[in-house]
């Protein structure tokens, strides 16, 4: 099984040496620690499977059989088009990542991205918030994982908070609201940065920002009180116990305390 993984620095290591992705058998030998999806993968994404399903049943209906074309080539051709679409729509989530991380370090503007960084450029200064830290790498060997935050924020009153953007298709006749796994991410996140005690006593606030892939320029920002955020992470705790008997592997290490990447807090 491949994954997202880090080292002990809090350092990505999702590929070895051939370029190949990590599996749970390397990061075995390597002591290495899951990233925070990785182990929020194990639980069921009922809107994601939704979707997928949707997809594929669409591209069929677009697509006939062929003249003599068997039921297992059928299905195969179906299948190939309609990942080419999930790969799609994995790609933009990519892109947008990059322009956001890249202006938001002072880069010029990716002016296809405009129409969606605008809004948040917005929303940014009406609320008087400080983007501190960018794709913030770290690894938690006491909790045994890891992970990358979007954005470490800050507001002109001194609250903290944990932003992550969200790239998904939306539909005009209704709010991109989350689907229930956001606040597991943005908990975890948010121990990995600002350490579990934090988090414990209410002080962390989470954001997602929602970007519709679909409707150029809709942006919608959803925010969590620290109760949430709080209710999240011991949430993701429960996920990792689960996760850590599954996979027969845990990395933590109740020694070591949390360590974080290359970047200062």
């Amino acid at each position: 099984m491949a994954g997202h993984w880090y080292n002990n620095q809090g350092n990505p290591q999702h590929f070895d040496a051939a370029g190949r992705p990590t599996t749970l058998r390397q990061a075995r030998k390597e002591n290495l620690y899951p990233s925070s999806t990785t182990i929020n993968s194990i639980l069921d994404k009922p809107q994601l499977n939704k979707w997928i399903k949707e997809s594929a049943l669409k591209t069929a209906f677009d697509n006939i059989p062929l003249e003599g074309e068997s039921i297992e080539g059928y299905v195969k051709r179906i299948s190939n088009l309609a990942y080419k679409e999930t790969s799609t729509a994995a790609d933009y989530g990519t892109r947008f990542h990059a322009a956001a991380e890249n202006f938001f370090n002072g880069e010029p503007m990716d002016e296809e991205f405009r129409p969606q960084l605008e809004p948040i450029i917005e929303w940014k200064k009406s609320k008087g918030i400080s983007f501190d830290e960018r794709e913030y790498s770290f690894a938690s060997p006491e909790h045994g994982f890891g992970g990358c935050i979007d954005i470490v924020a800050s507001n002109e009153s001194g609250a903290r908070m944990i932003a992550d953007f969200k790239t998904r298709k939306s539909n005009p006749n209704y709010k991109m609201k989350p689907y229930g796994q956001e606040i597991v991410q943005i908990g975890s996140y948010a121990t990995g940065y600002y350490g579990e005690q934090a988090v414990l006593n209410n002080e962390i606030f989470g954001v997602n920002i929602f970007v519709s892939s679909t409707e150029p320029g809709r942006v919608e920002i959803h925010g969590y009180p620290p109760e949430e955020v709080n209710a999240g992470w011991k949430l993701f705790q429960a996920i990792s116990e689960v996760w850590f008997k599954v996979k027969s592997y845990d990395p933590r290490d109740r020694s070591t305390g949390l360590t974080k990447g290359s970047n200062s807090n």
